[in-house]
């Protein structure tokens, strides 16, 4: 699950990338770091594909640490794989492979999204690391993303960047960061109980 969900991302990178020197549109820029910044990004999703529309799996994706606004969405539905690029304003539909028990789970609407609880889940984060180190002066959303299990559990997982004070040489987790002031840490997020636990860059 995990590997498919990673693997949607970076299918999703790569399309931005090639598209990126497209022609654009203009679109005022969403951040994906505040609940303002969410909500307009939930606004917009539901006015490009409809208040009923129904998914498995959703990424929200930013393109760049040092900027991260809104840039490309990614979803899952139970009949296709279907991308909405910000920066063309366009969306595309590719026929999906899911099959099994994901067929017969009840799906996500916009509805389930909700700003105020990822908010929560970002502190929570943001705290847990805190507590294991002072290094970062500040946190950025890289993505996020709504997935469930084949049991039915739902959870939000979620990338955040945080920037280091300098480009000393660290250690977080089993990782090690040399000249570079960014260092990525991941989350999730179980949807029902509000847990939320490091899923790689501090013990990971």
């Amino acid at each position: 699950m995990l590997i498919k969900n990673r693997l949607h991302k970076i299918l999703l990178l790569f399309l931005l990338a090639t598209i990126f020197a497209a022609c654009q549109v203009n679109m005022p820029d969403l951040d994906m770091n505040t609940k303002k910044g969410l909500e307009d990004i939930k606004k917009t999703l539901k006015e490009k594909l409809g208040d009923d529309f129904k998914f498995v799996r959703m990424s929200i994706i930013a393109s760049h640490y040092d900027r991260c606004v809104f840039e490309i969405a990614g979803f899952e539905t139970k009949e296709n794989h279907v991308n909405y690029m910000v920066m063309t304003d366009q969306i595309n539909k590719v026929e999906t492979s899911l099959k099994g028990k994901f067929l017969e789970l009840k799906p996500y609407t916009f509805d389930d999204f909700k700003p105020e609880d990822f908010m929560t889940y970002k502190q929570k984060a943001v705290d847990m690391i805190s507590e294991k180190t002072q290094d970062f002066i500040k946190f950025e959303v890289q993505d996020i993303s709504y997935d469930m299990s084949e049991d039915g559990v739902r959870y939000c997982s979620f990338d955040l960047v945080g920037t280091k004070k300098d480009a000393s040489p660290t250690i977080y987790g089993k990782r090690i960061v040399i000249n570079d002031v960014y260092f990525s840490f991941d989350f999730s997020a179980d949807l029902e109980t509000g847990e939320v636990k490091c899923t790689d860059g501090l013990d990971n």
